[in-house]
């Protein structure tokens, strides 16, 4: 039989004690320790992936880091949204990877949401305990807020129907003009001056005052067109009376000519005065029709949209509001318990871990900077703080639990059944920026000067019994098994999912392992939100819980590697988690992929299709359709030959009656200054014949 050997690289002193008492050969400082049948190091550039052979185990998957790092889990937790069993969003906080302009301007806008949530919270609050006005927000802000607060909850299909199509407004659910005053707001004192909102009363007021000065002018320059009308109708009466008089004195005159002679001729034509009257000078038609055609002053729309948008809810109603709204944004968002008043977020850089570099703000601008700034040295992490923590004895906490994969293919998973609890070393106060008071791991609780490993209280760590009676007295004895256990069973079981396709393509997958360290945060009303996933998880007895523990979750670490544990508990401690289905295929005998994914068919019957119905052939078709359409150029033809005859027909009318006129004018003006001198020599025949030729061309 073959002897097997280890490689212990890093410390882990559990780990060679164990394969010593199992008879292994340490090769750890010998120059065949990438021979050894098992290697485990505290770093994954310590193995030789494409050296590993059947038979030899490691304790790191090539891309861990895709799981591991704060990058790598958030970027397949985000990819993973809808396609894993529950809701990412109920145990990940919302969390932006500060690197690229996008992520930048989503963090900026759900950070103003938060500014937005904070301001309703918080004035609820206070109104709810009959706070009075002079002590919290005033109505104005609180009503720009419920409006911000609104359109983020509006439903897009509702928003695409609008004749104003806000969703496609980049930005829609917060204005720049809405967050120059929300962005003074300072939670923290509620009645601070609000610079920007003084100066859009003070721009409301001169709009308004502009708009009574549109309106005066417009009111003047209506009066001063309708004297103007006035006038031009005076005028036009004016020339009408003149008009009617020369024509009277026309028909007198003609009528005086007409009697000396023997008339023959009928009574003269002429357009009636009735006529003359209904006609409508150019002038006087083009005065009328000027206030009709005026418009209103350019800004009124606009003023006057402004004017409503700014209607604003007051009292009870606007408490009433509120309340419905906060009630649907709890609804809309699973987070919602965790947001808090105070928009505080936590940057972490990537790449770092026990603690380094992280910090708590509520500063934007700060966190921006920061972020852009140290772009090409590292980037930022940014997580939603969770400012609701249920807090053990006034103390932040959080807890580690071990995870143990052994493949990914089918993906198989290992719970350990006893945790810890991380406290940290200050009482949590929001408002402090203190890391003692927010950061729970050891690295930085053991900074402080009263932190003693072996004291129950200055040691920060509980065991799990004990955090389980808490959670007993505080909420009922059920509360860990079947609230907070099994959400961080299912948030582990949703991570793995999230990576199994990247993992599960790492070299020498099948020869690999990885204990893992996850850390859970526990919120007031029992929500579990997971903070990260750690590789190499601290093995230090850095207290009298750890000093017990980890001996033992590495030695059933090696009893579900080495599969050599007793019958009644083969696994220690861990249980089995998951052991899903391969997600890739094997081949087999023939040549073909053999997958255990399981599969299956849906659809409905197909309905034959409906019989055709008998009609004119293709060919009937274009010869009724030329048919038709050879009658309707004719009628058209014809339509415009009868038009062009009526429309010479008409013209010859109306030359013909102009000829009249222009003759009967000269007869009866030359007529008069003739009659005298001609009266003798013409005979009543002569003017009779005149007479007569003229009545035919009336004719």
């Amino acid at each position: 039989m073959e002897a097997k050997s280890f490689s212990c690289i890093g410390g882990f002193p559990d780990i060679k004690r164990s394969l010593l008492e199992r008879g292994w050969q340490d090769l750890t400082t010998g120059a065949c320790c990438s021979h050894a049948t098992l290697q485990w190091t505290c770093r994954k550039s310590d193995i030789d992936f494409s050296s590993l052979r059947t038979g030899q185990w490691a304790n790191h998957y090539e891309n861990i880091s895709q799981l591991c790092t704060k990058v790598g889990l958030n970027n397949h937790l985000r990819n993973f949204r809808g396609l894993c069993e529950g809701d990412v969003d109920v145990f990940y906080p919302r969390t932006f990877h500060l690197s690229g302009h996008n992520e930048v301007d989503a963090f900026v806008n759900e950070y103003k949401l938060q500014k937005v949530e904070g301001i309703l919270k918080e004035w609820l609050k206070h109104t709810a305990a009959s706070q009075a006005a002079c002590e919290t927000f005033s109505e104005e802000v609180v009503c720009i807020a419920l409006k911000a607060a609104k359109r983020h909850l509006a439903d897009i299909d509702l928003l695409l129907d609008e004749e104003d199509n806000e969703a496609t407004m980049e930005g829609f659910s917060m204005s720049e003009k809405e967050w120059a005053v929300l962005k003074e707001v300072d939670i923290e004192h509620p009645k601070k001056d609000l610079k920007e909102l003084d100066l859009q009363k003070q721009n409301r007021r001169d709009q308004e005052l502009n708009r009574q000065q549109l309106k005066q002018a417009f009111s003047k320059q209506v009066s001063d067109l309708q004297r103007m009308a006035s006038l031009v109708q005076e005028k036009a009466a004016k020339k009408q009376q003149e008009k009617l008089r020369k024509q009277a004195l026309q028909q007198k005159l003609s009528n005086k000519v007409l009697r000396q002679s023997k008339p023959t001729l009928p009574p003269l034509v002429s357009r009636s005065t009735d006529e003359d009257e209904s006609a409508v000078p150019e002038e006087d038609t083009d005065s009328t029709s000027v206030l009709t055609r005026l418009p209103e002053p350019a800004t009124k729309g606009k003023l006057d949209r402004d004017e409503e948008e700014e209607v604003n809810l007051t009292g009870e109603a606007l408490f009433s509001e509120v309340r419905k709204t906060l009630d649907a944004w709890r609804e809309a968002c699973p987070q919602f318990q965790i947001s808090g008043t105070r928009n505080m977020w936590i940057m972490k850089p990537a790449g770092r871990a026990r603690g380094v570099g992280i910090f708590v703000s509520t500063d934007l601008e700060k966190m921006v900077h920061i972020a852009q700034s140290a772009r090409d040295t590292t980037t930022w992490i940014c997580q939603k703080y969770i400012e609701n923590p249920l807090l053990l004895d006034g103390r932040k906490h959080d807890i580690r639990q071990w995870v143990l994969v052994t493949s990914w293919d089918p993906l198989v998973a290992y719970f350990f059944g006893e945790c810890y609890i991380r406290i940290a070393a200050d009482d949590y106060v929001v408002d402090d920026n203190n890391n003692l008071r927010h950061l729970t791991n050891n690295a930085i609780a053991h900074t402080h000067p009263m932190f003693d490993k072996d004291d129950d209280y200055w040691r920060c760590m509980w065991e799990q019994s004990q955090y389980q009676d808490f959670l007993s007295r505080r909420y009922g004895k059920d509360a860990w098994q079947k609230k907070v256990c099994p959400a961080m069973k299912q948030a582990v079981i949703d991570t793995l999912t999230s990576v199994q396709d990247t993992l599960s393509e790492s070299r020498a997958a099948s020869s690999c392992f990885e204990l893992l360290g996850y850390d859970f945060l526990v919120d007031a009303e029992l929500g579990v939100w997971l903070l990260e996933v750690n590789t190499s998880p601290s093995m230090e007895y850095s207290t009298s819980i750890t000093r017990r523990l980890v001996p033992e979750v590495l030695e059933d670490s090696l009893k579900v590697i080495l599969g050599d544990g007793p019958p009644d508990a083969p696994f220690g401690k861990f249980e089995l988690l998951l052991e899903g289905p391969r997600i890739r295929g094997t081949l087999g005998n023939n040549g073909t992929v053999v997958t255990t994914l399981p599969l299956s068919v849906q659809g409905q019957q197909l309905q034959p299709p409906a019989p055709e119905t008998s009609g004119p052939s293709a060919k009937e078709i274009r010869e009724s359709a030329q048919r038709l359409a050879d009658r309707r150029t004719k009628e058209l033809q014809a339509l415009e030959e009868k038009k062009r005859a009526r429309l010479e027909k008409e013209l010859q009318k109306i030359e013909r009656k102009k000829r009249l006129r222009m003759s009967l004018r000269k007869k009866i003006l030359g007529g008069e200054k003739r009659g005298v001198e001609q009266n003798s020599e013409d005979s009543p025949k002569a003017v009779s014949e005149g007479h007569e030729d003229l009545s035919e061309e009336l004719g």
